[in-house]
């Protein structure tokens, strides 16, 4: 090892682009480690075996607690309270937290848990004096990444306890990027898409389009279709409905042009509509009626535009408002019933209009409103059927830019429907499911569906708590 290639530890340690804690008693493993880096930069000259690995990192593991034994140091055998005194360094290393979290690190889907669990199962221990373990050659499992979504404490040092509690979520995280990096979106236009108040780019592929006046428009909406259930365990009485689960996805229309065009949709498709806003805005229709004041920071809701729309009025040329009558409200829910009239068939037609406030406190959609928006939902879709029987089920879900809480409850209605159809019975599968319509959702959404990791965690949560009376 070259002078070129001594660690400087001003710098933070890096082991595969991922930033690791470190403290000053690191220095000589990370020397170690960075050489590994450096061999492995240049196309693996100088790169040591596996063995020769599993060797040093044998050694870095007594530096950092010297009177542990390794089956202690890997957690095959628990300390007692004495011997966590006598064993404990002020600084856990960074090969120590490695070992410690190869345990942990068997339990994760995929790759990484395989590789862990060779390693553990390569992990030789012997009965010598010095209780020094012997490895045989096995891979090393890549460093699980370190959450970087929040800042780190003052000290620059990543808290232990936080990184053994963020591994399943991280492998989630990480499946999720991983896919991800394989696409390219196509997306439209700005100009192809009316009235864009967000600014964000609609994937062209599954953009919902209407037909006025022989011309075609683009509502910034886009369908997302998740697979139907797999193959029924043959021991569980409840039967899954092998059908798809379809949804349209879009955000609130600013303005009524462009509210005119989703309502066009949710009229011939007969869908209805199932908005999402703050309770503020719910409760100010309640409390000002049609003529309320344009405080809220949310665009005006479907609901609302239609109610302050002056006199007679005919949706794209097509559809002559018949009645527009409240059939539902509280301070979190109101529902509307538009019943329209084609001049071309004469045909009538009676939809349902639903919106929910839920909380958004920082960007999240918590369990309580997640579980009221869901059962809102079960409600919009049990009265439209009664009004339109049984017509392809494709609810339409928008919210203030599309892609957050209507995304966080459209994956959560998806994945109901694969737990009480008994394809979901245990957390891995659940991740394996969340981890598949997250990327579905995105690749058809757009990069930003689930907006972000904080909520996808939150979903997780709520959705394993679900399962837990079934294991």
């Amino acid at each position: 090892m070259g002078s070129d290639h001594v660690f400087d530890r001003r710098k933070p340690l890096i082991v595969d682009n991922h930033f690791l804690p470190m403290s000053l008693s690191e220095e000589l493993e990370a020397n170690k480690l960075r050489a590994f880096e450096v061999a492995r930069d240049k196309k693996n000259e100088m790169r040591p075996s596996w063995h020769e690995h599993g060797r040093i990192l044998a050694e870095n593991m007594k530096m950092a607690r010297p009177h542990a034994t390794a089956p202690q140091f890997l957690g095959l055998r628990p300390e007692s309270p004495a011997e966590a005194r006598q064993n404990a360094s002020p600084s856990m290393s960074l090969a120590g937290w490695a070992a410690d979290s190869f345990n942990k690190l068997r339990q994760v889907p995929g790759q990484i848990g395989r590789l862990a669990n060779d390693a553990l199962q390569g992990y030789q221990r012997t009965d010598n004096k010095q209780g020094q373990p012997e490895f045989s050659g096995f891979p090393v499992p890549q460093a699980i990444p370190v959450d970087r979504s929040r800042p780190l404490p003052a000290n620059g040092q990543v808290p232990f306890h936080n990184v053994q509690h963020n591994w399943q979520r991280q492998a989630l995280w990480n499946k999720i990027d991983a896919v991800l990096k394989n696409w390219s979106h196509v997306y439209l236009g700005m100009g192809q898409v009316e009235n864009n108040g967000s600014g964000l780019p609609c994937v062209a592929h599954s953009a919902v389009a209407v037909h006025i006046a022989g011309r075609m428009h683009h509502i910034h909406a886009n369908r997302i279709h998740f697979a139907p259930p797999r193959v029924q365990r043959p021991n569980l009485a409840m039967q899954p409905t092998a059908v798809e689960s379809k949804f349209i996805a879009g955000q609130a229309p600013k303005g009524f042009e462009a509210c005119e065009k989703l309502l066009m949709h949710a009229i011939s498709s007969r869908q209805g509509i199932f908005q999402i806003v703050t309770p503020e805005s719910n409760q100010a229709l309640h409390q000002a009626g049609p003529g309320l004041s344009r405080q809220s920071k949310e665009a005006d809701s479907i609901i609302k535009q239609l109610l302050q729309k002056p006199g007679p009025t005919i949706l794209g040329g097509h559809y002559q408002v018949m009645s527009f009558s409240a059939q539902a409200g509280d301070a979190f829910q109101t529902r509307y019933l538009l019943k329209v009239k084609s001049l071309l068939s004469g045909r009538e037609i009676t939809v349902p209009l639903t919106q929910v406030g839920l909380h958004f406190d920082n960007a999240l959609l918590r369990k309580a409103d997640i579980e009221y928006a869901q059962d809102a939902l079960n409600l919009h879709q049990a009265i439209n059927n009664s009004l339109n029987g049984n017509v392809p089920s494709e609810p339409v879900i928008i919210s203030e830019v599309g892609v957050g809480r209507n995304a966080t409850l459209i994956v959560y209605n998806a994945m109901l429907k694969k737990i009480h159809g008994g394809e979901i019975r245990t957390t891995d599968e659940l991740d394996e499911e969340l981890a598949a319509m997250v990327c579905e959702g995105r690749r058809s959404r757009g990069p930003s569906f689930v907006h972000s990791n904080e909520q996808l965690d939150e979903l997780r949560k709520v959705l394993v708590a679900l399962l837990r009376p079934a294991l």
